[in-house]
């Protein structure tokens, strides 16, 4: 501006006032409000919502007459004899649950699992103790009770010596001759061959004589220096209590000095029938008594296996647990009456007397048998 006013006074001849005005910057306050994150000239976007999903169709009610309840056979029940005996037991469940059932028959027990373990939430069936923990590990299937046979729920493996050998525990069985009912008897040959294994023994020669009743007598003929068969428990005195695994002595009769007889009604008994105060026997050397009258006299249990569970009712894993429940007493219940032996109860087809609840760890036993053994899927013979 200096410059300007210097150029026009150069240029003008004559003085000459001139009025310059000079910019003046005056603060100005502006009120903020909020700074909104739209675009004034944007345009107006709609926002994206999704589409309604369509409803899903109903679940279908496991026992219903569009869904029905499968229950399995196991696959070593001749279909004949399934087809025979079957409708009393479906009958009656029928009626008191409400719930509607298809009986199936699968023809091996790798097929049965197939459809236990994919039709999870309608299955019911029947297995042999290795084919349900091979069921529970695949996929959690449920055991819900376990057969009932002779008052119990399981049996047990015994060993039995002469009375003048000097083997007192089974640590003394090293190299000993040792006679089994055959290398697939689980009290006869498995759950001892799984307990010498762990214990680091092992046994000299052993004879197979295919039978419970053959192995005794082979032992109690000097022929082998042990023998393994079936021990189940004794009837003790006035049915007051049963024997306990564990606590009783497993021939908690001998304290008596009575020799066991047979009574007129075929029982092997001790001191007199159970309802006069007495015991009756009920294990292998029993069948024996009429061919070898010393059979009780002339050997004695060395050692028990852990407690062998019976067959399972087994539940799919998605089974609702109060269908499962309805049907597990409807079950029980058909059981306990006398046409049970013409239908699933007959030796023919299930071969039990009832049923009582078991838990998952009543099994335990067979699993450390099987991990012991490396026994796995071959169980299923297919």
């Amino acid at each position: 501006m200096l410059a300007l006013v210097i150029l026009l006074f150069g240029c003008q001849s004559d003085p000459e006032t001139v009025q310059v005005t000079v910019p003046v910057t005056v603060p100005v306050t502006v009120e903020v409000t909020r700074v909104m994150g739209i675009a004034i000239n944007s345009p107006v976007v709609e926002p994206n919502v999704p589409a309604a999903s369509p409803t899903p169709p109903a679940k279908p009610i496991p026992g219903s007459p569009d869904y029905p309840i499968y229950l399995l056979f196991p696959p070593t029940v001749p279909g004949p004899v399934i087809e025979a005996r079957q409708q009393p037991f479906l009958d009656a469940l029928r009626e008191v649950t409400g719930f509607t059932f298809e009986s199936v028959m699968p023809t091996t027990f790798t097929a049965l699992l197939e459809t236990l373990c994919t039709e999870a939430d309608r299955t019911i069936t029947f297995l042999p103790p290795e084919v349900y923990v091979l069921a529970h590990e695949r996929c959690g299937a449920q055991v819900g009770q376990a057969y009932v046979r002779l008052g119990v729920t399981w049996n047990a493996g015994m060993m039995v010596v002469r009375n003048e050998t000097p083997i007192l525990t089974l640590e003394d069985i090293a190299g000993q001759t040792w006679g089994i009912p055959g290398e697939q008897s689980y009290p006869g040959y498995l759950f001892f061959a799984a307990m010498f294994q762990q214990m680091g023994l092992t046994p000299g020669e052993i004879t197979d004589y295919a039978s419970e009743s053959r192995a005794m007598a082979a032992v109690y003929n000097r022929e082998v220096t042990m023998a393994a068969a079936t021990y189940v428990p004794p009837i003790l005195p006035y049915n007051d209590r049963p024997w306990q695994y564990g606590v009783d002595d497993p021939e908690l009769w001998r304290p008596t000095f009575a020799v066991p007889v047979r009574s007129g009604i075929g029982y092997v008994i001790v001191n007199g029938d159970v309802n006069q105060g007495g015991y009756r026997l009920r294990e292998a050397r029993a069948a024996l008594l009429d061919t070898i009258p010393g059979i009780f006299v002339e050997t004695r249990i060395l050692a028990l296996t852990p407690p062998i569970p019976f067959d399972a009712v087994v539940y799919g894993p998605a089974l609702p647990f109060n269908i499962a429940h309805e049907v597990a007493v409807a079950m029980m219940a058909f059981t306990s009456q006398s046409v049970c032996i013409e239908s699933i109860c007959s030796a023919d087809f299930l071969n039990l007397e009832g049923l009582a609840p078991v838990a998952d760890s009543f099994y335990d036993s067979y699993r450390e048998m099987m991990a012991t053994l490396g026994r796995g899927d071959e169980i299923l013979g297919e």
